[in-house]
């Protein structure tokens, strides 16, 4: 969870890491779902004090190639 590593009321978004879905703790949000790997895209929006997780994939008919 890397508790220790970041400064009091700070949130890090990152990716890298894939997981089946995305993971929130209280200082980070792991958004790497693999969308190259398995076409499962997850994206956050952070407005007004509040965030909200989204995610797409293939299955839906969406194409996540450019």
């Amino acid at each position: 969870d890397h508790q220790d590593c970041f400064e009091e009321n700070v949130l890090v978004v990152h990716g890298h890491t894939v997981y089946d879905a995305p993971q929130v703790y209280h200082n980070r949000i792991a958004l790497d779902t693999g969308a190259c790997l398995n076409g499962t895209l997850s994206a956050a929006l952070f407005l007004n004090q509040e965030i909200k997780i989204f995610q797409v994939s293939n299955e839906q008919g969406i194409s996540l190639k450019a």
